[in-house]
């Protein structure tokens, strides 16, 4: 089985390297790992927690997550705090 990492930047609303990932994935025997990352937000020391309305794209990349794993695929889903460089 074969593994492939998805990151996403959450300044980003471009969601088509997943989209290629999971079609890749329904055809070959792969699993999924998918990093968002979202900036730090000052003030705030551990798991932050963010607004849907901050971030739409956690919102849609969690549907598209869902909707993988309903078609048995094994996704991993993290999400990060940080620079998109250093947390990839």
């Amino acid at each position: 089985m074969r593994n492939v990492l998805v990151g996403v930047n959450s300044s980003t609303m471009d969601l088509w390297p997943l989209i290629h990932a999971l079609n890749l994935a329904r055809r070959v025997k792969m699993r999924l790992f998918v990093l968002l990352v979202l900036p730090p937000q000052e003030g705030h020391s551990g798991k932050e927690t963010y607004l849907e309305e901050e971030f739409p794209i956690k919102t849609r990349l969690e549907a598209l997550i869902s909707e993988g794993r309903s078609w048995g695929i094994p996704i991993d889903y993290h999400m990060a705090n940080g620079s998109y460089k250093e947390e990839l």
